[in-house]
């Protein structure tokens, strides 16, 4: 009986296994091929993974420009969506054209919501290489978007760290194990890493009106938080990450201007900012104000319409010709 009894305990167990793997299997291959679907189609996401993922090509046409194009003043720009609304490149190149004398070629890389963390890393990922030289690397950037602070690590390893400097990125600009696993995790499997942009793709499909409401709910919410919360910043933002960018293209003998660009709100450049940009041969271009452009020429707090960005386009110019000398 009690053989009996072992051996319908033995195959019960056994049964059990069988369903269990096959479930464990069918989830594996899910995630095997939700992967495999979202590294074939990825730039399909959003235009802005589209424009992440062209930065290699961007920097091979750099690379080319600098051998064939000996006499065009090369300016590769870093931002954010502020300058890709704000910054008109065929003014610019006319700019320099008929008032300066000289043939420019303008590159740009501005993904959403970038700043001084996702541009340190992504100039080393994808501009570094030896024979991508522009003439001019000009980084621009408001209010808080040369602090130094956090991005999602699942961005950063995804888009912007390059396997080489991983372990670095992680233990330098990460805290805590939770962040660290996270952006490990983003940089074997995209799947993990694009998961909030499927969603919001998910959720187009479904509400298509609901990144209007979302962002309606979050811009009042900010607002209310800012209302009641009057207490002063009570230690200056700090530049490591901008003092690192700036020392790389230094290294490279790459000359390099910082822009404070328009704000309708306005807003400080701490002292000591300015002194880190002095300090690593680079030039800082304050547009924070541009005669000509008011409030009327701003479509939203931090982007310009077309008739603003003319009017920035054309100052700027004279703040580059002057850093390209």
């Amino acid at each position: 009986m009690n053989s009996s009894t072992s051996s319908s305990k033995t195959g019960g167990a056994g049964m059990l296994a069988g369903p269990e793997w096959k479930v464990l299997l069918s989830l594996a291959l899910l995630l095997l091929g939700t992967e495999v679907v979202l590294r074939l189609n990825e730039r399909r996401l959003s235009v802005d993974v589209d424009h992440i993922r062209s930065a290699p090509r961007l920097a091979g046409e750099i690379t080319q420009d600098a051998k064939a194009l000996p006499g065009v003043l090369k300016i590769l720009f870093m931002g954010n969506s502020s300058i890709r609304r704000g910054i008109d490149a065929k003014v610019l190149e006319e700019e320099f054209r008929v008032k300066y004398g000289r043939a420019v070629k303008s590159y740009f890389f501005y993904p959403d919501g970038g700043n001084i963390v996702a541009w340190r890393w992504a100039w080393r990922r994808y501009f570094a290489a030896p024979g991508c030289r522009p003439d001019l690397v000009v980084i621009c950037g408001g209010a808080s978007h040369f602090d130094d602070g956090k991005l999602d690590p699942r961005l950063l390893a995804s888009y912007y760290v390059s396997a080489e400097d991983s372990w670095d990125c992680a233990w330098r600009q990460l805290s805590g194990a939770e962040e660290r696993l996270e952006f490990f995790a983003a940089e074997a499997s995209l799947s993990y890493a694009s998961r909030k942009r499927v969603a919001r793709r998910v959720m187009d499909v479904l509400m298509p009106h609901n990144r209007e409401v979302l962002f309606e709910m979050v811009s009042q919410a900010e607002k209310n938080a800012a209302a009641h919360t009057k207490a002063p910043r009570t230690q200056a933002p700090t530049s490591e990450a901008l003092r690192a960018l700036l020392q790389d293209l230094r290294g490279k003998g790459l000359k390099a201007a910082i822009v404070a660009v328009p704000n309708l709100n306005g807003y400080e450049v701490p002292p000591q900012r300015v002194r880190t940009i002095a300090e690593a041969g680079a030039a800082f271009i304050d547009l924070r104000t541009v005669p000509g452009i008011d409030a009327a020429h701003y479509f939203d707090k931090a982007h310009l319409d077309a008739a603003g960005a003319v009017i920035f386009t054309r100052a700027l110019c004279a703040a580059l010709q002057e850093a390209a000398h």
